[in-house]
């Protein structure tokens, strides 16, 4: 995908083979100032997404780049029943 206009759906389904138990997965673009970023979120329910270096090296291959943030984080659900828990990895590179 490096060096090709970037095509939401091709790399949407690359993520998704790269984290084949993930709930969700969604890809976007915001402008801050003039300055154009792509976030790629990665969601799941209950259960912890794993987040290697070999997967990190394969996104780099996909993003083109290997200058992007990352953000993981995770919210509580219920105590007794963990409803609503969600674990998050978010990905993030200037276009």
């Amino acid at each position: 995908m490096a060096g090709e206009k970037l095509n939401f759906d091709k790399l949407k389904t690359a993520v998704e083979a790269l984290f084949p138990n993930a709930e969700d997965v969604s890809v976007s673009t915001t402008k801050v100032d003039s300055v154009t970023y792509c976030r790629v979120a990665v969601e799941n329910m209950f259960d912890y997404i794993k987040l290697d270096y070999k997967t990190m090296m394969r996104l780099a291959e996909l993003f083109g780049t290997t200058d992007f943030n990352v953000d993981n984080w995770n919210q509580a659900g219920c105590e007794t029943c963990d409803f609503g828990s969600k674990y998050v990895h978010v990905f993030e590179w200037k276009l």
